[in-house]
């Protein structure tokens, strides 16, 4: 594999004491891969409210695919590995669709 590319997403929850300390750890596991595992290594944390409400969560989602698509400086070839970790609730809802809850998600 040439290149690595780690998305580590841990929203804060008042009632979720380590999802942002997961999400950290995680990504450090793999930061210090490059020129070892991989020739190089993509990481971004998404750990606080301002970047785990659901426009951004959906805009990282979104730059992962356009990394795939176009010739970017974090190009995504299919010699090259995605992680893509989520620590957070999550709510299943009755037609079996599954939704990751974002910092910015309010039960009705």
């Amino acid at each position: 594999m040439d290149i690595l590319h780690v998305l580590a997403i841990g929203p804060n929850h008042e009632d979720l004491e380590f999802t942002s300390k997961d999400a950290k750890d995680f990504a450090a596991a793999f930061a210090n891969q490059e020129n070892r595992l991989f020739k190089k290594v993509f990481v971004r944390t998404l750990i606080d409210k301002n970047n785990t409400n659901k426009a951004a969560m959906e805009r990282a989602l979104a730059d992962l695919k356009n990394n795939y698509l176009y010739d970017v400086e974090e190009k995504i070839s299919k010699n090259d590995l995605v992680i893509l970790f989520i620590s957070s609730h999550g709510k299943k809802y009755a037609d079996g669709s599954f939704k990751i809850l974002t910092s910015d998600f309010q039960m009705k």
